[in-house]
């Protein structure tokens, strides 16, 4: 009895066969399928689950068994598909590259040079982003002990000369001040300060903070920490004052909200945290008087 295989591979795709990976494509039934068998898998598709009985149970048993082969150490996170055997486990991580494909990158990268629409690409790309302080010391370590070459001091030098002399009155910003500079605030630095504000309260919160600055953690060295106003109110001094050195002063200047919550969480924490900060005794100091 001769069949028509329309008719069966019509009722066959009606049975909505899926690949046996486990990636839920279905099956697509061929004429040719009725002499050679319907296929398990979906074309190239094949599993490395030999002895699983599915996917999940697969993913969990090989987790934490795979390990990147940069020499980072690190535990490659076993997807769901890296079971297929088209795929696989990957050997290294996202990014990671083994030192001697590092070698193959820089020898192939060797006398080429980016073209300027590249360069603003790549600028564009990086705009905003900021390094995790594990870069930073990366970058760091690299660098200690390196000194440029007179080729490269050659390159530098005459980078910076198709910008001009930039010193005194050549500098685009000199003479920039008061209210026509991009960052004044109405004049405020001229303000007075409250008349508790002296050097005895300055020096009792230099104490009370451990001479050390709330923002970056240095310690007092040579140099007095600065008293910094939280809610930047200079005619009111209520104990919302915290040391930090020159630098953490000059850049709460900018982003100051920001800095307004950092700072305030930060006292508050060691308000809570460290018996040198004592609520009453420092809301006694400033009821009684002390510093006046």
């Amino acid at each position: 009895m001769k069949i028509d295989l329309n008719k069966w591979v019509d009722n066959e795709q009606n049975k909505h066969r899926l690949c046996a990976c486990g990636c839920g494509k279905e099956i697509i039934i061929k004429k040719h399928h009725h002499t050679r068998g319907i296929p398990k898998y979906y074309n190239t598709h094949k599993s490395n689950m030999v002895g699983y009985l599915n996917v999940a149970d697969w993913v969990k048993d090989q987790q934490g068994k795979h390990h990147c082969h940069c020499g980072c150490g690190k535990e490659i996170t076993i997807q769901t598909w890296h079971h297929k055997k088209a795929r696989g486990i990957p050997t290294h991580i996202f990014g990671h590259v083994s030192e001697k494909t590092k070698k193959n990158i820089s020898r192939a990268n060797k006398g080429r040079v980016m073209i300027d629409e590249t360069k603003q690409k790549i600028s564009k790309g990086n705009r905003g982003k900021k390094l995790s302080k594990e870069t930073k010391q990366k970058i760091s370590k690299a660098n200690t002990g390196n000194t440029h070459s007179n080729e490269t001091k050659v390159k530098i030098s005459k980078s910076r000369k198709g910008k001009g002399d930039q010193r005194g009155t050549k500098n685009p910003m000199y003479g920039v001040t008061g209210d026509k500079h991009p960052g004044w605030l109405g004049g405020i630095s001229f303000e007075p300060y409250c008349h508790k504000f002296n050097n005895q309260l300055k020096e009792y919160i230099r104490d009370r903070d451990n001479r050390t600055c709330q923002g970056c953690g240095v310690k007092e060295n040579g140099t007095k920490l600065s008293i910094h106003h939280i809610h930047y109110d200079k005619k009111n001094c209520y104990p919302d004052l915290i040391a930090v050195c020159s630098s953490c002063n000059s850049k709460a200047n900018r982003n100051r909200k920001w800095h307004e919550i950092y700072y305030m969480r930060k006292l508050l924490f060691n308000k809570t945290e460290t018996s040198v900060y004592n609520i009453e005794s420092e809301l006694e100091v400033w009821n009684y008087g002390s510093f006046i």
